[in-house]
């Protein structure tokens, strides 16, 4: 039982969306396939897709430039036009407790990198994801708060990054740069999938389009005994 939809990597290796109460046999990084069961989360971000409507100016966006890891041509280019622009949100969050940001990237042009930033309450956190060697390096003096991070490889070039960072206040900032941050030139990224949840890591894509959205716990039933995933 799952009273909401729920993503899930398909055999062919493209993110696709299970409906309501319907089990997610999923395959990455297993050519077999396991069911997918995940506890509750929220995406706060409310346009996981749609980078126009991020704040942060000095950008340029290419709409629907590539194809995404759901098949669809729907992933955004993002350009930083000089010095150290990126895109951001300011979601609601609580103190006290561990956030994690992810995206999926494709094309960086800066040495195969982009620079994530989370800033919860006066912890700031940035770290250079390079998806070329699989690599995550701290950008130096911003390391407060830092959980972990993490880059998964989602095939066709599309890598997802993801990084957590513990809050300590309610104040916030989910930034995205499509370059290093040590580096002022121009550089681009294609970006799909953006996605902040309050966990100490991240689960599977929740799309949004224009207001926060949450996916519901996988409810397994062993024979006619319903049970919720914290029984497991």
């Amino acid at each position: 039982t799952r009273d909401s939809i729920g993503t899930y990597v398909d055999r062919d290796g493209l993110i696709k969306t299970a409906s309501n109460n319907v089990p997610r046999v999923d395959f990455l990084d297993n050519a077999d396939g396991a069911l997918l069961l995940e506890p509750q989360r929220t995406n706060l971000v409310t346009y996981s897709e749609d980078f126009s409507q991020w704040l942060g100016g000095g950008i340029n966006i290419t709409a629907n430039d590539v194809i995404s890891p759901d098949g669809g041509l729907n992933a955004d280019k993002v350009e930083s036009t000089n010095s150290f622009f990126g895109k951001y949100i300011q979601p609601t969050i609580s103190s006290g407790v561990d956030y994690t940001a992810s995206v999926f990237v494709k094309n960086a042009t800066d040495n195969n990198s982009i620079t994530l930033r989370l800033l919860l309450g006066t912890n700031d956190t940035r770290y250079i994801f390079n998806t070329s060697n699989l690599t995550v390096t701290a950008v130096p003096g911003y390391t407060s708060g830092f959980v972990n991070s993490n880059i998964e490889n989602y095939g066709n070039g599309w890598y997802k990054c993801s990084l957590t960072t513990t809050s300590n206040g309610t104040s916030s900032v989910f930034a995205i740069y499509p370059k290093i941050l040590t580096n002022a030139d121009t550089e681009s990224a294609n970006l799909w999938g953006a996605q902040l949840e309050q966990a100490s890591y991240a689960t599977s894509y929740i799309p949004t389009s224009g207001s926060t959205v949450e996916r519901v716990a996988d409810g397994p039933t062993n024979l006619s005994t319903p049970q919720t995933l914290s029984d497991f």
